[in-house]
């Protein structure tokens, strides 16, 4: 085969690609129908906490966490595949970013839902007992990311 001819191939091959591509309908991203985009302020992810269980010495922290995590956003999505050295990828959904590959008992579409985020936050953290899990709470409290800059009171976690 000709050098031009392999040249021609390529540049059909290409333009092939882009008519199929721009042909192709739009993907829009997955979103739940019924949800707002809106974040949820830390007095409604309190109340939120309380109703799934999290003990009243618990709301602050859960509440703070879930803000550090996902801006309070139920429709917040975190998907790292090429991890830092140390730490593995993963595919964190919704208001605590609960991370479907650490816990795949979770299925993500219903991990968009308030409550069910919730609930798995509640599970995961033994009832609100131990946060290790989530990263803004092990970060300290001079990382801007840390969950400690949401809470109400700067001191000791509630």
């Amino acid at each position: 085969m000709a050098h031009g001819q392999a040249r021609s191939d390529g540049v059909a091959w290409a333009l092939l690609l882009v008519v199929l591509f721009a042909s192709a309908p739009a993907r829009a991203a997955r979103r739940v129908p019924t949800m707002s985009r809106r974040a949820l302020t830390i007095e409604q992810l309190r109340e939120l906490a309380k109703s799934v269980g999290f003990a009243d010495d618990q709301l602050d922290t859960a509440a703070a966490v879930a803000l550090a995590e996902s801006g309070g956003d139920p429709l917040a999505l975190n998907v790292v595949t090429n991890p830092a050295p140390g730490f593995l990828p993963e595919r964190s959904v919704g208001l605590w970013q609960i991370n479907t590959l650490a816990h795949p008992e979770y299925k993500e579409p219903a991990l968009y839902d308030p409550a069910e985020n919730a609930r798995a936050a509640f599970v995961i953290s033994h009832g609100g007992t131990n946060w290790s899990h989530w990263t803004t709470y092990n970060l300290p409290a001079s990382d801007p990311k840390s969950y400690l800059r949401y809470m109400p009171t700067r001191g000791a976690p509630t």
